[in-house]
């Protein structure tokens, strides 16, 4: 990776240029001090996708067919990293990869999609244990796409006949620090490095996933050590402060949030994620028939309906916005 410190103060004619033309992660991006969106791709960027595909097909004289060659290759070559690009510098703030994974996703020719079946995931067991981690193979024989038979097989069946679910014991907490702590003796202390928690997952015997392995650490662990082993629960008043702290971020867009923004040592110990899942479910509380369509809506809604159920139910706390504060915020356009 480039050195990362001439991009701290990047322009946005430097942004422009970058992001199409460096394939990095989301997270590489952030550590490179470059400026870029996350999250899920919002209707006006899925059409600014379209319309650029399009473009690029019709300048270059493609048919249907030679324009799929183009999104899924028999063979990565990287012969398609001009089109990526071109269909890249059409949307602001997203990089070049996170174009390319969602473009492939939406274009997938092969997949079905729905959900995965029993004799479905011991179709795909055989062709892994037949084709390894040739993704492409496997997909032609399962007929779904390269990334859905990759993200079932890593999160669903490999650990078929080990996973554990539920409430994780006492050992398992203990267990999981004790891996966190050898691995940070081994030098890796990035969390967020890919593969990271794929290789927690199997020094706990593949009992839980990555994911779950990654949940229960930032939810739960991280936060124990950090408040000296107290326990936070999430409460009603807790709601209430996460949907005025999004309020006061003033964007058109929940694609714009950036989570770990949110995070305050005098309130909570939560992770970026956990608060995004915890909006997502306010979020869902929110009916069409009250008129809630767009981000603003949603926030307006929320404030305006937990503000006066807060008063009643809970105490007064030194985290709670202000009164003024939360009359502004319920205000937000």
């Amino acid at each position: 990776m480039e050195n990362t410190s001439e991009h701290n103060y990047m322009t946005l004619e430097d942004q422009a240029e970058f992001l199409p033309t460096h394939w990095m992660r989301v997270g590489q991006l952030e550590k490179a001090g470059v400026p870029c969106r996350r999250g899920p791709f919002v209707e006006h960027e899925k059409q600014l996708i379209d319309d650029a595909i399009k473009r690029y097909q019709k300048e270059h004289n493609l048919d249907d067919n030679q324009l799929d060659d183009l999104i899924h290759p028999d063979a990565p070559n990287g012969s398609g990293s001009g089109f990526w690009s071109y269909v890249a510098r059409a949307v602001p703030q997203r990089g070049v990869k996170s174009i390319f994974y969602y473009v492939r996703r939406a274009r997938d020719g092969l997949g079905k999609g729905g959900k995965w079946g029993p004799a479905e995931d011991e179709q795909l067991r055989t062709a892994v244990q037949k084709h390894g981690n040739d993704w492409l193979a496997v997909a032609d024989l399962v007929k779904r796409s390269p990334a859905d038979c990759s993200d079932r097989y890593r999160q669903h069946v490999q650990y078929k006949g080990t996973k554990r679910k539920g409430v994780w014991s006492s050992e398992e907490d203990s267990q999981l620090l004790h891996v966190i702590e050898e691995l940070a003796r081994e030098g890796r202390t990035d969390l967020s490095a890919r593969g990271y928690w794929v290789s927690v997952s199997k020094a706990l015997g593949a009992t839980r996933t990555p994911k779950q392995c990654q949940n229960k650490w930032s939810q739960t662990l991280k936060g124990n050590i950090e408040n000296e082993g107290k326990t936070r629960c999430w409460k009603y008043e807790d709601s209430y402060i996460l949907i005025c702290k999004i309020a006061s971020l003033d964007l058109d867009e929940e694609a714009d949030i950036d989570w770990k923004s949110l995070s305050d040592p005098s309130w909570n110990m939560w992770s970026g994620n956990f608060l995004q899942r915890k909006w997502k479910r306010l979020k869902a509380s929110c009916n069409v028939d009250d008129g809630v369509k767009c981000h603003r809506d949603i926030i307006h809604h929320l404030v305006t309906r937990t503000k006066p159920t807060l008063r009643a139910d809970t105490s007064s706390s030194s985290t709670l916005p202000t009164h003024n504060e939360s009359v502004r915020l319920s205000e937000a356009k």
